[in-house]
């Protein structure tokens, strides 16, 4: 899960514009979802 996230915010922070709160949610839930 903790690696998921680390992954998920070097993905955001890669986008460029940066992700709207509501995306991030949405692939938080994705990842959490994974595990």
């Amino acid at each position: 899960m903790v690696g998921a996230i680390t992954g998920l915010l070097q993905e955001w922070q890669a986008h460029e514009p940066p992700l709207a709160a509501e995306e991030i949610r949405e692939l938080v839930l994705a990842a959490a979802l994974r595990g």
